[in-house]
Order: structure tokens, then C-alpha cells, then sequence
């Protein structure tokens, strides 16, 4: 059970770089993004890495964006049920996360997931933002993950090695 006094959130910058050292979440691509590209991502304002302290040991990191979700034909009937028919809908995008090896499965990332509904809430609050979104890997332990937290697949469809799913903001209270 997560003592959630325990947990603390806090920015990737040059002053916490130092905190990621030896990170291992078990994917090469993850480990890489954060190691080497987190920082300049931040400078150029494409994502935010956010690092995930619990008793003073990284245990998951995330990084939120900007984005949209294109809607296609056969996703039309889920969207048409808001009464707008836009090809773009305004979302915040999970871009990455992951959870330290031997960490996984405890409720760090179902932690993230609600830390980043909170942001997301009061985001969606301030600018046009309906939906939460990721690029789910293509993994049945990743999918039930996202699945289990409230996101659904975009109609089955898949971008590379990765399925886009979507959680409605209006639907979580605020």
C-alpha cells in the first residue's frame, strides 16, 4: 500500500537531473528519452518530465504535452455523442511513462494517472483541453494498465507499435 504523504512530484531540470541516475523502468526507448533527450525537450517546449520521489527514491518519471486527437470515420459515432463535429479535439498528452524495474506493478503509475487528472481537470478548467490522452505500446499489460485507469482505444486503431487511447475529461469530477 502507497503512503501517499510519501510521494513526491517534482519537475526534471538541471537542478534534478541528478536524481535519475541509474533508472532502469525495463524499455531501452523509455530509459534513452530520459536520460538523453527529457532536458532538451523542456527547452524546446515540446513536453514536461515530471519525476515520481517516493520515501526520496525515483520510483516512475512522466511527461505531459499538448496534442490533439484526429478523429477518423469509424471513431466519428464515440465523438458525435458531444453534438460538435470537429476533425481535432483538444487533449493533454501523456508522452511517456515509466515505473523503475522492480517497482512496477505496486500503483506507481495508477498514482501518475491520477496526479496528471488532477492537472489535466484544472488545465481543461483555464484553456479548451476535453480529453487526456496516450500512446498506449502495443502490449496487453500496457493496454489493461491504461484500460484499468479509464482509457478507451480509439476504434482499434494503431500508429507503429502503439495504440492511441483517450479518457474523457468531463467525465471525472472536478
Amino acid at each position: 500500500m502507497i503512503d501517499y504523504s510519501k510521494i513526491r512530484i517534482t519537475k526534471l531540470s538541471t537542478e534534478t537531473i541528478h536524481l535519475i541516475e541509474g533508472f532502469d523502468c525495463g524499455i531501452a526507448d523509455l530509459n534513452e528519452f530520459l536520460s538523453t533527450d527529457a532536458l532538451g525537450y523542456l527547452d524546446g517546449r515540446l513536453a514536461v518530465t515530471y519525476l515520481l520521489e517516493y520515501e526520496d527514491e525515483l520510483k516512475a518519471f512522466f511527461c505531459l504535452s499538448n496534442a490533439d486527437i484526429k478523429v477518423n470515420e469509424e471513431d466519428m459515432k464515440e465523438f458525435d455523442k458531444l453534438g460538435k463535429h470537429l476533425a481535432n479535439y483538444p487533449a493533454m498528452m501523456i508522452g511517456r511513462l515509466g515505473v523503475k524495474k522492480g517497482e512496477q506493478g505496486r500503483g506507481f503509475g495508477s498514482v501518475i494517472i491520477e496526479h496528471v487528472l488532477g492537472r489535466a481537470v484544472l488545465h481543461a478548467n483555464e484553456v479548451g483541453c476535453r480529453y487526456l490522452a496516450v500512446d498506449s505500446l502495443n502490449e496487453e499489460r500496457n493496454i489493461r494498465f491504461y484500460e484499468k485507469n479509464g482509457f478507451k482505444r480509439l476504434v482499434d486503431r494503431k500508429i507503429k507499435t502503439n495504440i492511441p487511447m483517450y479518457l474523457d475529461l468531463l467525465k471525472i469530477k472536478d
